[in-house]
């Protein structure tokens, strides 16, 4: 039978899952696929909903699920070839398979049900529909609960909190070698001399592999056969996030709303995956991070919450100074902890070899660089608290604003600011983490490389919750953040910095998209749903609204005849990064081409007083008439001819789909998130920034709109490209909420029963 005909049944029998001992269940639960491919979960219990969240996302995204987690594993160079062996590296290295291990013990009773319920919803789909899933991953089978942990840790300790890129810090600090990232020069991964302490082969060893597939509205198809896995990529990954909450006195139904607005990559383990869940007593609908077992931004009927990516230090790098076979501590010397470990690596034959190395630890956490007589350790924050999907279980649940502080006050979740909205009107800017304690010094200071050599340096332990800066409430009416520190939550700013610790937080600063931010918000005194969507796709380069008639002046004062043409163009542009707006295109080349020939490119910086007007202007003429006929040249040889349309240069591209873009990434100022790289066409394809996007008004009834740009599956047969092209139309979707939208909506639907 064919699998679109076994998904057309109104019902299918499975097997009991056997495979984690778990008892077999008395209820029937469903899935009801809507257009969008979003499923929606019911069940009676939480049991239930996890299984069928683990089914749902092993058929919606099953080979990039098992790839992640034999990443997670730290094997995938055994499986899958010597591109991965800096991905293990970091993965052994960091303890991440040990401690998830440990964490699957430690986790309470109903954590763990998720877990397992989960990992079993993925065994049964891999095991019905093993032609479904990409052969080279089925190795990974069957998962377990360890794996989902070791994924998550991979995930969110150590890419967000301890981002890979740390190891080129690291090796830049004390000047040693860095390795290629991309595994592609084996000697970059030679075994170590332990008495070296060496640990080479560990940089940039983040993995961005297959491109992801927008998603879903036909049931899957067989995968074509499998392909060698791409190279990991040693390029940092852009990170970041809008978010807003609006109180009732500033709406004009006198509802809340919440924007959620996370600008990830739209690949590898940042990749979404939205669904609703009803059931255990949850009934949520949102986005997890694909292959974790419950949603990470969610709202229910009566909050919600959105993740800004915060300016959060917990992850330390300390210098240690190496002496007869340890390193120099609190004037002594001590032992460093060495533990012998080795990486199976697949050669193109079909064989196995084995590197050895060496994990190398100090107090502070393992060593991730060494060269001579100088390493560095990494230290890292939230490794011991393994409860995050408790807390995010309590978040799912809350029904008050009390409720949901009492889950935000177990600290579970190691970062991230949470921007709040509920039913009755409160609204919250949290700056949230595991934030250390630390005995000295500023930000800045902690960032940099820090004296490995005494405990003054080590910190040991967190702020407790009631110390995190907060913004409830305020008379403003709203709250936002775009990735600045977290004393602009809102204008007149209802936080004092030089209250808290010096180190916590970098000082009150508002690069323009924040400052976008703030001036959307603000600019309504009585905001609606459709309005907050509208502004919500503003593409106004805000940098450009500060820069642009001093660029034109400066120009026609000039002599110069390019110059004085590309003023032209950009005196009549509207400042926008539209398809359609053109002078775009070229103020990006101008400015890339400024920005490099100056130090400091405004004559004032950004001024807390007047934190939304500055900095403003430009700080050097003949810079600016350089850079203006520098870029009027090279804009008319690519393209012949200045006043180039902005889609023409900038594209969403996709299987079968090219459709001009809008949008931009920082530093120009655009609440619109859009990031692009370059094209084999000398165009730019946009591959990061706006990735699920929702618009919630808390009223009566929820009301919500919302977008996942690249869809909601990847596996071959899944593609659709109706949200891509939204997109392009600057539109979002209903979001589909109540059992009788859910149930006039779906357009498939899977009825499972135990026997």
């Amino acid at each position: 039978m064919s699998y679109m005909r076994r998904t057309a049944a109104a019902s299918i029998l499975f097997i009991a899952l056997t495979a984690c001992s778990l008892p077999a269940r008395a209820s029937a639960q469903e899935i009801l696929w809507d257009a969008y491919g979003v499923p929606h979960i019911r069940g009676e219990t939480l049991e239930e909903v996890s299984w069928a969240f683990g089914w749902a996302q092993a058929q919606s995204h099953g080979s990039l699920l098992l790839r992640l987690y034999g990443q997670a594993r730290g094997r995938a160079a055994e499986y899958w070839g010597a591109q991965f062996v800096d991905s293990d590296r970091w993965v052994r290295v960091n303890g991440i398979p040990e401690r998830a291990r440990a964490w699957v013990e430690q986790a309470d009773p109903e954590e763990r049900t998720v877990i397992e319920w989960f990992v079993a919803g993925i065994n049964e789909y891999a095991e019905q529909h093993p032609d479904l899933i990409d052969p080279a991953m089925r190795v990974i089978l069957p998962v377990t609960p360890e794996d989902v942990l070791a994924h998550a840790q991979r995930v969110v300790h150590f890419t967000f909190v301890a981002s890979p890129e740390l190891v080129d810090q690291a090796q830049r600090a004390i000047g040693a070698r860095t390795g290629g990232g991309g595994g592609s020069e084996h000697a970059a991964h030679q075994t170590p001399d332990p008495q070296r302490l060496a640990l080479t082969g560990l940089a940039s060893p983040t993995t961005s592999m297959s491109g992801t597939a927008p998603a879903a509205l036909t049931a899957p198809t067989p995968p074509t056969p499998p392909t060698a896995p791409t190279a990991p990529t040693s390029a940092p990954h852009p990170r970041g996030s809008n978010a807003w909450a609006i109180a009732p006195s500033r709406t004009a139904d006198g509802n809340a709303l919440l924007l959620i607005n996370p600008h990830l990559p739209w690949a590898d383990l940042f990749t979404w995956y939205e669904a609703h869940m009803s059931g255990g007593g949850i009934e949520a609908y949102g986005v997890s991070l694909v292959g974790m077992p419950t949603l990470n931004i969610a709202f229910n009927e009566r909050l919600g919450w959105a993740f800004t990516v915060n300016t959060y230090d917990g992850a330390d790098l300390y210098r240690l100074s190496l002496h007869d076979g340890g390193y120099a501590w609190d004037g002594g010397v001590r032992a460093f902890d060495v533990t012998r470990d080795s990486i199976r690596i697949r050669q193109e034959d079909g064989s196995v070899s084995a590197e050895p190395f060496d994990i190398v630890r100090s107090v502070h956490g393992p060593v991730i660089a060494q060269s001579g007589d100088a390493a560095v350790a990494l230290r890292v924050a939230g490794l011991d608290r393994p409860h995050m999907m408790r807390q995010l279980l309590d978040m799912l649940r809350a029904q008050s604003f009390d409720q949901f502080i009492d889950a935000l006050d177990e600290l579970q979740l190691p970062m991230f600011t949470v921007v709040y909205a509920d039913a009755e009107g409160r609204i919250m800017h949290l700056f949230n983490g595991a934030v250390p304690r630390r005995a000295a010094g500023d930000f800045r200071r902690w960032q940099g490389v820090l004296p490995g050599d005494s405990s003054r340096w080590l910190w040991t332990d967190i702020l407790p919750f009631e110390e995190l800066p907060r913004v409830i409430d305020p008379p403003t009416g709203w709250v936002q953040n775009a990735n600045e520190p977290p004393w602009t939550a809102t204008l007149p700013m209802a936080l004092d910095a030089d209250t808290f610790p010096a180190w916590i937080a970098p000082p009150p600063s508002m690069p323009f998209r924040p400052q976008s931010s703030a001036r959307l918000v603000s600019s309504e005194e009585r905001m609606t749903l459709e309005r907050m969507v509208e502004l919500k796709h503003s593409t106004r380069m805000e940098l450009a609204a500060r820069v642009v008639d001093d660029a034109v002046r400066i120009a026609r004062a000039s002599d110069d005849v390019d110059a004085e043409s590309a003023a032209d163009v950009l005196a009549a542009w509207d400042l926008t990064a539209d398809a359609d707006s053109r002078g775009g295109v070229l103020f990006v080349e101008f400015w890339n081409r400024y920005r490099r020939s100056v130090r400091d490119p405004h004559p004032e910086a950004w001024d807390p007083d007047r934190p939304l007007t500055t900095p403003d202007g430009l700080s050097d003429d003949a810079a600016v008439v350089r850079a203006l006929a520098e870029a009027a040249n090279a804009v008319r040889a690519e393209h012949g001819r200045l006043d180039v349309a902005w889609g023409d240069e900038y594209r969403l591209r996709a299987p079968g789909l090219d459709l001009p873009a809008n949008g931009m990434s920082d530093p120009f100022g655009v609440f619109r998130a859009t990031g692009y790289t370059e094209t084999e066409d000398g165009r730019h394809a946009a591959r990061f920034g706006d990735s699920f996007v929702a618009a919630v008004e808390f009223g009566e009834a929820v009301r919500a709109r919302a977008l996942l740009t690249y869809g909601n599956a990847t596996q071959p047969g899944l593609w659709s490209p109706a949200q891509m092209t939204l997109y392009a139309e600057k539109q979002l979707r209903p979001v589909l909420f109540t059992k009788d939208e859910v149930d006039a909506n779906a357009v498939r639907k899977e009825t499972f029963q135990a026997r």
